[in-house]
């Protein structure tokens, strides 16, 4: 009964959006009823996107009368484990087979990575006969960077046009999903892992035992595997939403990870938190009972046990606020809007996407996304069908403002257009509340 009536109100609400977008259709999805992490039925509803186009389904222009398709996006968390994630998902191949993300297109996601790499090989002394696995490794950026320090390397990546500018360029990279059925022809093909690396993956696999299962399988009897992902507890203190969204099936903190680990005798020994995109942790693996447990690990579980995780009312604050920022964000788009002011936006993100669907904005309010990612220039966002373009046609555009929708490289963004903002160009930031920089 639930499910049905669910399923009516994502039809009234399709009918709302074709006013906005005339060619919204509704795409296929699965309802989750388990959590991934502890497997436990205890899922409660907190907060609610609506429907929302694929994120990084951007659009020719040849496709853009053509049918797009829409999907629930809401969110559930776990009140046994923590673990906050979709109440519903999309098919993978569905969202990964063509992908549009590269990681060598950012210069502060190319020097994280490179930094990241060089921090592994000091720290866990590798050396040439050591095998690195990346899962999920996109352009091969993160391996380049251990094949240049001399170490052998191997990536695994679902898109087949990322995959094949990786072996292009010489990273060995296999197409295909991680998993354990995959693990099982690497060991075979390849031997064990010294290091295996799954950096900002790890929320977009749905099957967290096969992926343990197959890191189970790989991993050398003394090797570490390397999760680094967006920490939900920086999420809640920020109110930053944007990240949620249908690649994105899990919001991940310590806890609920270190229980998924553990059922395939794997346990978490150290973690580390970095500032990147929004604030991320780097959690390290290893087999049960081989490294010395670093105390760090309890300071994080406290502090999760602190906050409550679990409790309802952090998830009820959080979305209040949500609600607040896109009201905010309106206001101030609109109050713009009416002073005939030209705003453009600043990265062509899924995070970006989400920001601009869940305001129900398009191409008339916002003139252009601007984006150095080659291959997604010359496309247009999903939904609201704004034209991306090369970063060189800024002065061209000539904006008043610029919504950062790259939030998460602010910094770099800003120094880049420095000349720019004493010129008068205003940017405007999302979080913690709608902001002109």
């Amino acid at each position: 009964m639930q499910m049905k009536k669910a399923i009516q109100n994502h039809c009234t609400e399709l009918n709302s959006i074709q006013e906005f977008n005339p060619q919204a259709v509704m795409g296929k999805f699965t309802r989750v009823e388990m959590c991934r992490a502890c497997h436990s039925s205890t899922l409660h509803h907190f907060l609610s996107f609506g429907l929302m186009p694929k994120p990084n389904g951007f659009l020719t222009k040849q496709n853009l009368n053509k049918p797009e398709r829409y999907f629930p996006l809401n969110v559930d968390f776990c009140s046994t484990c923590g673990m906050v994630q979709l109440e519903e998902v999309i098919s993978p191949n569905e969202l990964f087979d063509h992908y549009v993300y590269s990681s060598s297109a950012s210069y502060p996601m190319v020097e994280h990575l490179r930094n990241l790499a060089k921090e592994l090989v000091t720290r866990f002394s590798l050396s040439q006969k050591d095998l690195v696995l990346d899962v999920g490794s996109n352009d091969g950026t993160l391996l380049s960077v251990f094949k240049q320090l001399g170490i052998t390397i191997l990536g695994i990546d679902p898109a087949k046009n990322i995959a094949e500018i990786a072996n292009a360029q010489k990273i060995p990279t296999i197409n295909d999903f991680f998993s354990q059925v995959s693990a099982k022809k690497i060991l075979t093909s390849h031997g064990t892992c010294k290091v295996i690396t799954i950096v900002n993956v790890l929320a977009q696999i749905p099957d967290w035992d096969s992926l343990f299962a197959g890191v189970k399988t790989l991993l050398h009897k003394e090797g570490t595997c390397l999760i680094e992902f967006p920490y939900l507890v920086d999420t809640l203190k920020t109110f930053e939403f944007d990240t949620m969204y249908h690649e994105h099936q899990s919001m991940v903190s310590v806890h609920p990870l270190s229980i998924a680990l553990r059922r395939h005798c794997l346990e978490i020994f150290d973690v580390k938190h970095d500032p990147i995109h929004g604030g991320s942790i780097r959690v390290f693996i290893s087999h049960i009972g081989v490294r010395k447990i670093c105390k760090r690990v309890d300071v994080y579980l406290d502090e999760e046990n602190t906050i409550g995780i679990s409790n309802p009312d952090i998830y009820s604050a959080y979305a209040t606020k949500v609600y607040e920022i896109r009201d905010e964000m309106i206001q101030l788009l609109n109050s713009l809007i009416h002073q005939k002011k030209k705003i453009i936006g600043y990265g062509a993100t899924a995070k970006g996407n989400v920001l601009l669907n869940f305001c129900r904005l398009n191409h008339i309010q916002i003139s252009a996304i601007v984006d150095s990612t080659t291959f997604k220039q010359g496309l247009y966002t999903p939904g609201s069908h704004i034209p991306v373009v090369s970063e060189s046609q800024l002065d061209k555009l000539n904006p008043d403002y610029a919504i950062l929708t790259a939030w998460n490289f602010a910094d770099a963004i800003l120094k880049k257009n420095k000349q720019r903002i004493k010129k008068g160009l205003k940017f405007i930031r999302p979080y913690p509340i709608p902001t002109v920089l």
